[in-house]
């Protein structure tokens, strides 16, 4: 169920693009149980000769230049966060559509300042729900702060039950809080997520995509344009 979901995000955004060629990347973790983890990229061809002619606007000015895409859900997301980077670094004309799925907190606010200002890059950070993974960890090392970059879009928040909603779990600072004994709403809540919504990101994601307008295989049209 999960493999078919990001595999259709994978096509969906190569189709959004327009002529992409995709390349999927599985990242396989074991501990007790197999888990897989999915990161995508695709990079898109452009129109293979520019026109002779004066500049026609935006349109012309991006001609030419590499369109690389990168999503990634869990893991995956905070793989194609560090991978976004690298590559705006490598590549900083070139423009990077990153898209994360659950990813866990990455860097610092010095690197979430970066990404944030890189007007080549353009992140889109989706969150199912009351989603535990989005909100760690809250630090690392001698107690850095660790935050996301880019905006983001909260889907299924409706399904969130009340309790947790208005639990303290929302603006946890500190994840060492969930040690807490007064911490057990918050602790049943966060168990709760990984399988409500963690692990079930497309039923909302698709209700949401829906919402918009987009249904069947109209989500595949190169002409369509998300309102995120």
């Amino acid at each position: 169920t999960h493999f078919s979901f990001f595999f259709f995000i994978c096509f969906f955004f190569s189709f959004i693009a327009s002529r992409s060629i995709c390349w999927v990347v599985f990242f396989f973790y074991k501990k007790k149980t197999p888990r897989i983890f999915f990161f995508f990229f695709f990079f898109q061809a452009e129109d293979g000769i520019r026109d002779a002619q004066e500049s026609r606007g935006l349109g012309d000015v991006y001609k030419r230049q590499p369109i690389i895409n990168v999503v990634g859900h869990s893991l995956g997301g905070a793989l194609a966060n560090l991978f976004s980077s690298v590559l705006s670094a490598i590549w900083p004309d070139t423009r990077i559509y990153l898209t994360t799925f659950g990813s866990p907190r990455v860097g610092s606010a010095t690197w979430a300042a970066h990404m944030d200002q890189n007007p080549h890059l353009h992140i889109l950070r989706v969150v199912n729900g009351l989603d535990i993974v989005t909100l760690i960890p809250t630090w690392i090392g001698l107690m850095d702060t660790v935050m996301h970059a880019g905006p983001q879009l909260t889907v299924g928040w409706d399904t969130v039950s009340k309790r947790c909603a208005e639990s303290k779990l929302r603006t946890m600072k500190n994840m060492l809080d969930l040690l807490n004994p007064s911490w057990s709403l918050e602790r049943t809540c966060a168990e709760q997520a990984v399988n409500q919504f963690h692990l079930n990101y497309s039923y909302n994601f698709e209700s949401f995509l829906s919402a918009q307008g987009y249904t069947g295989q109209g989500w595949c049209d190169p002409g369509a344009t998300l309102n995120f």
